[in-house]
Parts: C-alpha cells; structure tokens; sequence
C-alpha cells in the first residue's frame, strides 16, 4: 500500500551498529516502563518526570553518538520545561 511504512524489517537491524542497537533496545524499555507507570499514577504526578527524558536523551546522544545539542536544542528543552514546572509551582501554593 501506497504511503503506509511497512515497520522495521529484520536486516534494518543489521546496519546500525551495536551501540545504535542497544540504545533502541533500552528506549523500548523505558517506553514500556512509562505505560506502566502511567497506568498506576496520575498524569499530573508523572509530567515533571518526563522532563528527565530531555536530559536522558542529551546524555545519550553524546555517550552513544558523541553529539551534544545545540543552542536551538537548548533553549526550547528550556522552555519546555519552565512551561511544565508553572502548573507544578501554582499547585503548590
């Protein structure tokens, strides 16, 4: 079908190298660990812990791939979660 990804297929795998492989490895496990969370917590009591995931990420990209982010990268992680932690702070007070 036309404009449908058929998903990933078994020699895609083969291509990246090992360090690739294990970190995708490691994301579908964080992934599932966050569905089970989610399906035990409140929402509104797991948002500030998503934010984790943007210094996971930054943290991964350079042990994996010796990349760091940029200033654009920087600044918007910044914004997204000075936008989260306001209704953290508000419901606090």
């Amino acid at each position: 079908m036309r404009g449908v990804h058929p998903g990933p297929r078994p020699h895609d795998f083969q291509r990246h190298g090992p360090r690739q492989n294990c970190t995708e490895v490691i994301e579908i496990g964080l992934r599932l660990l966050s569905i089970v969370a989610f399906r035990h917590a409140r929402a509104s009591a797991l948002a500030p812990l998503l934010y984790i995931e943007l210094i996971g990420a930054a943290l991964i990209g350079y042990a994996a791939f010796d990349e760091l982010p940029d200033m654009t990268t920087v600044v918007g992680a910044g914004l997204i979660v000075a936008a989260g932690l306001v209704p953290l702070r508000r419901h606090n007070q």
